[in-house]
């Protein structure tokens, strides 16, 4: 009988041998008795080894940055200032609105300011307000604004706060503080009267060292708060010690003083007097014949001519007699005391037609009540507008009566 072979025979699939591990034997190795070996010794862990390495590597690599980056920083600004130039700034400064305007002084009174320089002065007073010493000065724009400085010593008060706190309409002023730290009362206010003017009045007012200081602008047409501000801080006290204290309340002790030559040829005196600082002095001679002094300010003249010339009586009142006089009756005059003698000033239009008005002056004899023409330092005159300052006309009667014969 046949084998039965498959006709279709599944794919034979090669086994491959299997090598099994070699078992250890259990029983222990005999090692030959001659053999002689020293027992094994047990090796240390080695991992605290290789943490300590860590930790040194980290501690020298951490010292190692610290000591390069603090090295650096030492280095870096001296590095900067090597290399980098040093940067200059410079303050661009705010232009003083101030910086060309007049400056305004008092001697006297120690005190200074600045005022716009287009304004000129209108009129200036030192004349004693009872027994106190008064001066007043106007500036500013003829039939304009005006700045009225009003200076007067006044002990009525013990202090700045004191002043202040006097009942007055100025109690419901803003207080301000001046640059040295005075107390001073700042206000404006329009007035129809009954103030000289009518218009917008601002004013500054503050007292110290026993003075009274008095700033007022006036506009007719708007009120000038913000230009008496810029004013404020140019205003200076030069003298922290009264001048009239040390002056003894003599109005002429800042004033120039000229002296006059004596005319052998003449027979009138020499003289010394003395004139305001805003005031000037021209002096002309000529030589054997005569000398003329004319003290002025603006339009106004105080002339002394010496020469020689003949005199005139002056009738003031009766009849005129025959002769060489002037009729000055009904003539306004005013009496001027001297230390040489009584001169009479009497108003008169002059012969000098470029003026529009004058004063011609006689002196009282001594011996009889009569005047004459030629005063003891010469022939006198003033020369003046039409409508002359009464405030300036008793400025200039004040020079005279400082004149003093050599």
């Amino acid at each position: 009988m046949e084998p039965n072979i498959p006709t279709n025979p599944e794919p034979q699939i090669p086994i491959q041998p299997i090598t099994l591990p070699i078992q250890p034997t259990t029983e222990p190795i005999q090692v030959p008795a001659e053999q002689n070996f020293e027992p094994t010794k047990k090796s240390l862990p080695k991992w605290p080894l290789i943490i300590a390495g860590v930790i040194l590597l980290a501690t020298l690599l951490t010292g190692t940055y610290l000591l390069g980056k603090n090295q650096g920083i030492n280095q870096k600004p001296a590095s900067k200032t090597a290399q980098t130039p040093a940067l200059t700034v410079t303050p661009t400064s705010t232009p003083d609105p101030t910086a060309n305007w007049k400056t305004y002084s008092s001697d006297f009174f120690g005190i200074s300011l600045k005022y716009p320089s287009e304004w000129s002065q209108l009129r200036h007073d030192t004349t004693p307000v009872g027994n106190s010493k008064y001066e007043l000065t106007e500036v500013g724009i003829k039939n304009g604004i005006s700045l009225t400085m009003e200076l007067q010593e006044n002990n009525n008060f013990k202090n700045s706060e004191d002043y202040l706190n006097f009942p007055s309409p100025i109690n419901a002023s803003e207080k301000i503080l001046l640059q040295d730290g005075t107390p001073a009362h700042f206000y404006s206010q329009f007035s129809e009267g009954p103030m000289p003017q009518k218009g917008y009045w601002t004013y500054l007012m503050f007292f110290k060292n026993g003075k009274t200081y008095t700033f007022y602008i006036v506009d007719s047409e708007n009120s000038q708060e913000q230009l008496m501000k810029m004013i404020i801080p140019t205003l200076k006290l030069t003298s922290q010690t009264s001048k009239i204290e040390a002056l003894s309340l003599d109005p002429t002790a800042s004033w120039k003083t000229y002296t006059s030559e004596k005319l052998n040829w003449l027979s009138f005196s020499g003289y010394t007097l003395k004139y305001p600082q805003d005031w000037t002095l021209k002096e002309e001679k000529i030589p054997a014949t005569s000398s003329r002094v004319t003290i002025s300010k603006n339009e106004y003249s105080i002339v002394i001519y010496q020469a020689a010339m003949g005199g005139a009586g002056c009738i003031y009142e009766g009849d005129v007699p025959d002769g060489p006089y002037a009729d000055l009756r009904n003539k306004e005059f005013t009496d001027i005391e001297t230390s040489f003698g009584t001169l009479r000033r009497t108003y008169q239009t002059p012969f000098d037609t470029k003026t529009g008005a004058g004063y011609s002056f006689c002196q009282k004899s001594k011996d009889r009540n009569s005047y004459g023409s030629i005063t003891t330092i010469g022939g006198l005159s003033y020369e003046t507008p039409t409508n002359p300052d009464k405030i300036i006309l008793e400025e200039m009667d004040n020079i005279l009566k400082t004149a003093n014969t050599n």
